[in-house]
């Protein structure tokens, strides 16, 4: 298999056991329930509305039953490639609530990549956009937002698996700058670690805040902004679909109202060079 070469040989343990209140996606809705947070918005999507942290929670685990009546299993791969809105954190967590491997991928990458990086990480299920659904077929499920919406409201929420914190939880491509793009494995433990480190102790984010990044989320950057950060903190994310322009960042900050706004050097130089001040 491909992915032997490039960082799954090192995925063990995938689903080692442990309680359910280690995994990621029980331990972010079990934290929100017992800090008050269920009614706060946790995403706002551009032009479309507001999701609680509650809503976030049981809509995680309804897209759970959903992929593992497709066949996603502890351990089992799924491939993301999707655009910024609130399919993408229910699809990750729906993946980590299972006890799969969520897989995020850009879902603006040329058709060849897109086939690359299914055949190293060999997913159980793709979901994805659906303009990219032709280039993920074959014998393996493909779904898209619209299949998963369709199919939650019918569909119970169901449990989340038990695994340990040392249990690989998501998978993220590096950019293969020195050759072919490696799978960088994070464990169910590993976001906590960081948001304490860099949304605590460095940012200070609390549920007063709202986070709006340019960085998507299957960026590592874009996920801690995006995801982590406000469901570990109370606070809200504005979920961004688009492609990023400095005039659609202040249109769409002049909307939204972020306290906190992540980018990047050369869309910081954008800004300067082409917005207001």
């Amino acid at each position: 298999m491909a992915g032997a070469a490039t960082g799954w040989s090192r995925s063990a343990p995938r689903g080692s056991p442990g309680r359910a209140e280690e995994n990621l996606s029980a331990a972010l809705a079990a934290l929100a329930e017992a800090s008050g947070w269920a009614d706060r918005p946790a995403f706002v999507e551009a032009g479309t509305g507001v999701l609680s942290h509650g809503e976030v929670h049981d809509l995680v685990a309804r897209v759970a039953g959903v992929l593992a009546d497709h066949g996603v299993a502890p351990g089992a791969r799924v491939l993301l490639a999707l655009a910024d809105g609130r399919w993408f954190p229910a699809a990750f967590l729906g993946t980590v609530h299972l006890g799969g491997i969520a897989v995020p991928v850009n879902p603006g990458l040329p058709e060849g990549d897109h086939a690359w990086l299914a055949d190293d990480a060999d997913p159980a299920v793709v979901v994805c956009e659906p303009g990219l659904a032709a280039r993920f077929g074959g014998s393996r499920p493909v779904l898209d937002p619209g299949d998963l919406a369709a199919a939650v409201a019918s569909r119970d929420p169901v449990p989340p698996h038990p695994v340990g914190g040392e249990a690989i939880a998501y998978a993220q491509y590096t950019s293969g700058t020195t050759g072919r793009p490696k799978a960088a494995l994070h464990r169910h433990r590993d976001p906590r670690c960081y948001h304490r480190a860099m949304g605590e102790a460095a940012l200070g984010i609390d549920p007063g805040d709202r986070v709006l990044s340019v960085s998507k989320a299957y960026f590592a950057y874009g996920l801690g902004n995006s995801v982590f950060f406000p469901l570990f903190s109370g606070a809200s994310a504005v979920l961004w679909p688009a492609r990023p322009s400095p005039e659609g960042a202040v249109a769409l900050a002049g909307e939204t109202r972020p306290t906190l706004f992540f980018a990047v050097p050369s869309f910081y130089a954008a800004l300067v060079a082409r917005a207001e001040p």
